[in-house]
Parts: structure tokens; sequence; C-alpha cells
């Protein structure tokens, strides 16, 4: 059995851990995954016997983990093992003071943002240009016939691109150009992770950005204090998402309702509404495991009424 702890979202007041147990044991059959949280319930007579307890054991788990507003995922396949994570924001002490790492300026180095998503263009944008030279793409198109004509030291990538996935520029990328993707589905992120890739956790900040780049050996010079953009261009795109969102919700178009979400997520975390991430968090969880279109478009338009009133202009 393994168990492996990371931390994603860590922000000023906030940490979000993921918790990952996996084993090589018997493994659970499909048709049998959705009564691993009946009470009492044990998928065979023997199990009991062979391994002892009553199957309680998974029931005490998920109540527990709903106080935390999570839930667990599991993933199983028969005599191979089965994997279950789940992920829980703890709010940090006020008594545990906060070292923010180096922030350095001046790097001489030149950094292509690829992200189809003109908000966070703008955003990333704004952070970084004034330590460095910063190049925008839009698609994998245009990232493609940039590389055609100039190699940047590093390209920080979002993870999905329109309908593609950001990993498709490896093979047009320099050797020499480090490549960090980005986004705030942790559990790609994880397995690009363990992959040998350098990854970037949505939200982040300037300091997450400079701190990745600094480590992957850019020479830096002088030590600042950055000075974080208004939030105004993040308000600005909640309300744009949220208008998108109404639309998707009348049209019951279930793709795009998750993608909004997962988009929204990311907003809400810049914006520092932790308890909105919980929401939006616990749907995606709920869909994850039972694959209900119905209650996707139920809840979220539970979340989005509220969110109406709340962040709408």
């Amino acid at each position: 059995m393994r168990l492996s702890i990371s931390t994603f979202l860590d922000s000023e007041k906030y940490t979000q851990i993921r918790f990952q147990i996996s084993d090589t044991g018997i493994g659970i059959p499909a048709n049998k995954l959705n009564q691993l949280f009946d009470e009492y319930n044990q998928l065979s007579t023997s199990t009991g016997r062979l391994f002892g307890g009553t199957g309680l054991g998974l029931v005490i788990t998920k109540k527990i983990l709903a106080l935390f507003s999570s839930e667990i995922n599991v993933i199983s396949k028969e005599n191979t093992g089965t994997h279950f994570s789940f992920d829980i924001l703890f709010e940090k002490s006020a008594q545990i003071p906060n070292q923010l790492p180096q922030i350095y300026q001046n790097l001489n180095i030149s950094v292509l943002l690829v992200d189809d998503d003109n908000y966070n263009l703008l955003y990333t944008h704004q952070l970084l240009s004034k330590y460095m030279q910063i190049h925008v793409a839009g698609s994998l198109e245009e990232t493609q016939h940039f590389l055609e004509q100039t190699t940047p030291d590093i390209i920080l990538c979002d993870l999905y691109i329109h309908e593609s996935i950001g990993t498709e520029i490896i093979p047009f990328v320099p050797v020499d150009t480090k490549i960090i993707f980005m986004s705030a589905d942790h559990d790609r992120l994880m397995h690009l992770k363990e992959a040998g890739y350098m990854i970037l956790a949505k939200p982040y900040s300037i300091e997450d950005i400079l701190n990745i780049i600094s480590n992957s050996g850019i020479k830096t010079t002088e030590s600042v204090k950055s000075n974080e953009p208004s939030e105004d261009i993040h308000r600005t795109s909640l309300n744009d998402k949220l208008q998108s969102l109404e639309v998707v919700l009348q049209n019951k178009d279930h793709a795009s309702i998750e993608s909004l979400l997962h988009q929204i997520k990311t907003t809400f975390g810049y914006l520092n509404q932790w308890e909105e991430i919980k929401h939006i968090q616990k749907i995606e969880n709920t869909y994850s495991v039972h694959n209900s279109t119905e209650a996707l478009c139920t809840n979220t338009s539970e979340l989005y009424a509220r969110w109406k009133i709340l962040y709408s202009k």
C-alpha cells in the first residue's frame, strides 16, 4: 500500500492538500464500485474472514470528508489494485508566519504564454511583463508558428487549449526550451509531474511563477517586492464567465458546463473565494463518480443563481 500527499492552491490564507492511497490488492469489479459506501456492506462474504473489518470504514470516511466539503474518488481494476483520492482545503493558522519566496526582477529571458483564455493571457502577461520579455499565443497553431520563428527560454502552456491538450506542443519545442504546464486540473498535473514535467497549479501568484522559473536554473539579479494587479480583471472575467454559464445551462450543454466550472474555479482562486471553490469541487467530484448530467445541471444551476446575486454586475 502507498500513501502520497501533495499540496496545491497554496495561498497566504489557505492550502489545499491531496491525499492518495493506492494498493496492489484484489481490486474491485466495476459493477461493485457503487456499493463501496453502503453501511455494513462488503463485496463478498469471504472479505471479512480474509481481511477483517465490518464494512464501515469507507462509510465513516465519506461522512468525515463531507464535513470538509470533499468527496472520495475511487479507481480500481480487478486483480491489479485500487486507488483512492480526496482533496481537503485547510485554513492556515494565523499564528504561523507565512514566508514568501524571494522575488526577482530584470530576468534576461523570453517567455511564451500559451492559453486560449484571453483573461488568463492578460493576467499572466500583466504579472510577468515587468520582469522578462513576454510573447503570447492563443492556440496550438499560433504556438507552432511562433516556435518556427523564435526560440523562447520558457513556455508557460495551459493544459487545455480549445479541444486539444497542451502536451501536443512538445514535438515542436526546441531542446533548450523549458516547458511549464499550467492548469486547475490538479489530477492531470500530478501525472505530468510524475512523468518529469514542470507544473504550475492554478490559481497562481507572481511569487509562484517566479519561484518555479528561478528553480529551473534561471539566474536572477536584484530582489524586489512585487505588487499584485488590481482584482478588477478577475471580477470582469468572472462576470463574463457567469454570462456564458447562464447560456450553457439553458442549453443543457454538459461539456461546456463542466469546462466553465473549471474556469470559474480558477477565477475564484484569484479572488480568494475558497468557499466557492469547495462548492465547485463537490459538484465536480459528484459528477466524476456518478456521471449524472441531470445532477450536474441541477447543482450548477443552484450555484449559478447564488453567484448571479453575489457577483454579477
